[in-house]
């Protein structure tokens, strides 16, 4: 019984970090547009504005996994042929990326 347990945890751990790798590739255009979306929340000087901005973090995610899957098809072959699906990895991408976004809107909020 500890045996199996201890093999999910190890294959659950390879897979989140198969899915991190992947992330590299996406994250300095995530993370430039959640660091410009805090600038925006900052300037307006209000907290509600980060409703308005959550759209423009949601249209600009769409966008980049649409570019991802459009045109760098390659890369998810490599992550396919490990056993990861294009959703998981879209999936683990952009949650991983919204609860970045997240973290750091509402660490702007309390600066206001």
């Amino acid at each position: 019984m500890l045996y199996n347990l201890t093999g999910t945890i190890i294959a659950v751990a390879v897979r989140m970090r198969i899915c991190l790798i992947y992330y590299r590739t996406l994250a300095i255009p995530l993370t430039a547009i959640s660091l410009i979306c805090a600038l925006q929340v900052l300037q307006s000087g209000s907290g509600y504005f980060v409703f308005r901005v959550l759209w423009v973090k949601v249209l600009t995610s769409i966008v980049i996994g649409c570019y991802i899957a459009l045109f760098r098809t390659q890369d998810i072959v490599f992550y396919n042929n490990l056993g990861i699906s294009r959703a998981r990895l879209f999936l683990f991408s952009f949650v991983f990326d919204f609860l970045l976004w997240l973290l750091l809107m509402t660490i702007t909020v309390a600066l206001i």
